[in-house]
């Protein structure tokens, strides 16, 4: 990689960054100056400063503080003031029974202290100090581009990932960072440069010196993670929103570090300091309140779309929490003379993320429903199945009319939004197994599901045809994965129709992750995958069969002989073998615990939890540098990637 260009190379000076008139504060919000050194952060707060630098005074101060409420420090600087006092917590009983004001603080958990600014790094130690700086300086964390280029990447972020993660105060933020050569905090300004680097024009990477839009975002998160590793951030509230920025770096499948780690950091240090819970009796200003529901709400969503992707546990639940739903007041903001470089709230945006919030809330129920223990699975009924699917539906004709899906509509959040919505029916219909259910109701559920992935990709096919594909969330990714699973039965179902249409599905499936691939890089797993089943379909022209293949999904077929054998790499089919595969064998069905032929029945039903891929990979699936898979002029129109060159 070249070395990017910094605000030094550049010749950036104070003056020369500050494009925008700097202007004073509006009423009730107090201005926060940029720093003029590097090694100084002015809204970071040390708890070893508090009373008399005596971290051991640290309680004291806090009973002390709420026996004289009239004393109550200013927390308009930094909502990271706020100490955090769960219920069964010794110190919060003990300032319910000793405060003279007892009433008063009988729902209170959010307690303000009285810490001072902290000096320097967040580390300790001068040695330690100066020898982490050097270190930092030479993985260039405290290099920001020119101040223009600075302005698109903050236009880019604010008009595409800030409505769907409202966590920054946008007043804050641009009054903030309005001299750009001495920002108030690094770990922040490298996380939205990050993430604004996978929606910009690559030419504005080009410009800075990267050689591709991988390349700007790798770099940009080593920098933000080289700055949370030093703890060079003390402002928790900051820490909270750049680890969740942060989380939207998943590299690969098999990433220790992954976007589950980052969020789980989020989360956590989001719950130490209480925003789990509500602030409405607390010492936090009104704006910080509503700042801290919009994190919130964004933590909440964004651990349901993760832990339905990678099949684990919620970090958050419900029953955990009570916070607020957001309203649409919680967005309300000071207007900013400079638009055109920091955006506006829109109506549409607001509607949007309470609407996936509580989209998402449905999720969780999916999410805990599918993860059952063995002896809870009879619990599962299809009443669970049809509560949750009509949940979903009302979800739906709920809708205000400006995010409701009409055809060819162009607006990215609807179009965001009805992603979401049919991935989770495909969840619902896929992962929720009931015990009694009908082979008819079996049928109706993978009907459902088949749906709902088709509807998935037309909403994708108008992403690409307008060329937004890029605009979107790393929600898509996974999003496509579970409609292309759908799909991969149809193209192994042995009905030509339906392989037909599998198959061009599947493909436009295929140039989106393509198109996804330099933002979102987990997407190119995804389309390896794929990549290796059409492979296998266009060389072989028939399946691997398992030991034992099921005829048809539906119920409602004649009975007749089941395939055992299973055909090898280096065997060639007969043209009676390939002309009777659609009578012989729809797809391969891994063995669950129980049998997938109803008793019955001789008809084969659909068991949504015995999907598995049709194929035997070779044990290099998963190699990247397998060339042999571009090959074929029926597969290069679509495969070979897209210049990063376009504009979006």
């Amino acid at each position: 990689m070249s070395s990017p260009k910094t605000s030094v190379e550049s010749g950036i000076t104070p003056n020369a960054a500050s494009a925008t008139s700097q202007s004073s504060p509006p009423a009730g919000r107090q201005a926060t100056d940029p720093v003029s050194n590097v090694h100084q952060d002015t809204e970071d707060y040390d708890m070893q400063h508090l009373a008399g630098d005596d971290p051991d005074n640290l309680y004291a101060q806090v009973l002390e503080n709420a026996a004289s409420p009239s004393d109550r420090p200013d927390t308009s600087r930094s909502a990271s003031q706020i100490l955090y006092l769960g219920e069964t917590f010794n110190l919060t009983h003990l300032l319910h029974q000793t405060s003279p004001n007892r009433q008063q603080y009988a729902h209170k958990l959010h307690y303000a202290l009285p810490l001072k600014p902290r000096d320097g790094l967040g580390f300790q130690g001068s040695h330690e100090n100066t020898a982490l700086s050097e270190l930092l300086r030479l993985q260039h964390v405290f290099d920001i581009p020119r101040v223009e280029i600075c302005h698109e990447l903050f236009r880019v972020y604010f008009k595409y990932v800030h409505p769907h993660y409202p966590i920054l105060d946008r007043w804050d933020f641009a009054f903030r960072y309005q001299d750009l050569s001495n920002p108030p905090s690094y770990l922040l300004l490298q996380a939205v440069l990050f993430m604004a680097a996978g929606h910009c024009e690559t030419s504005l990477l080009y410009d800075v010196g990267f050689t591709s839009r991988y390349d700007a975002r790798l770099t940009w998160f080593k920098r933000a993670r080289a700055l949370y590793d030093a703890d060079y951030e003390s402002d928790q509230v900051t820490i909270v929103q750049s680890l969740f920025l942060m989380s939207f770096w998943w590299n690969s499948l098999t990433d220790q570090k992954d976007t589950w780690y980052w969020l789980g950091n989020s989360i956590s240090l989001a719950t130490t300091l209480g925003m789990h819970r509500s602030t409405r009796h607390s010492d936090l200003s009104l704006s910080d309140q509503r700042l801290w529901k919009r994190i919130w709400w964004s933590l909440f969503t964004e651990d349901k779309h993760a832990a339905a992707a990678l099949g684990r546990p919620v970090h958050i639940r419900m029953r955990d929490c009570d916070v607020e739903p957001l309203k649409e007041t919680d967005f309300d903001e000071v207007a900013l003379p400079n638009v055109d470089v920091f955006g506006a709230q829109e109506m549409v945006h607001v509607l949007y993320v309470i609407s996936l919030s509580d989209l998402s809330k449905i999720l969780e129920r999916v999410v805990e429903k599918a993860f059952v223990s063995q002896n809870q699975m009879s619990l599962i009924t299809i009443e669970t199945l049809r509560d949750l699917q009509a949940t979903l539906e009302d979800w739906a004709a709920r809708l205000p009319r400006d995010l409701q899906l009409r055809s060819g509509s162009d607006c990215l959040w609807t179009n965001n939004l009805h992603i979401a919505h049919s991935w989770f029916q495909i969840l619902v219909h896929r992962s929720i197994r009931p015990r009694n259910a009908t082979d008819v109701e079996r049928e109706e559920s993978y009907q459902g599901a088949m749906k709902a992935a088709s509807q998935m990709v037309r909403i994708v096919e108008e992403l690409l045809s307008s060329r937004r594909i890029q605009q979107c969330p790393i929600h898509i990714a996974p999003a496509l994965f579970a409609a292309m699973g759908m799909h991969a039965i149809d193209i192994c179902s042995g009905d030509v129709m339906r392989e037909q249409l599998g198959t061009i599905k599947i493909r436009l499936s295929m140039i989106a992750l393509r198109e996804l691939k330099s933002t979102w890089p987990v997407s190119g797993g995804i389309f390896l995958l794929f990549t290796k089943i059409v492979r296998q379909i266009r060389d072989q022209g028939y399946l691997t069969l398992g030991e034992e293949q099921p005829r048809s999904f539906s119920s409602q077929s004649t009975p007749g002989p089941i395939n055992t054998g299973t055909v090898t790499n280096n065997e060639v089919p007969t043209a009676e073998a390939s002309g009777n595969r659609s009578k012989q064998s729809d797809i391969n069905l891994s063995q669950p615990q129980e049998s997938q032929v109803n008793s019955n029945s001789d008809g084969v039903v659909w068991d949504p939890l015995a999907i598995s891929m049709p194929f035997s990979f070779p044990a290099d699936w998963n190699n990247d540098a397998d060339e042999s898979l571009w090959s074929g002029p029926d597969l290069d129109f679509w495969m070979m990637p897209h210049g990063e060159g376009n504009t979006y």
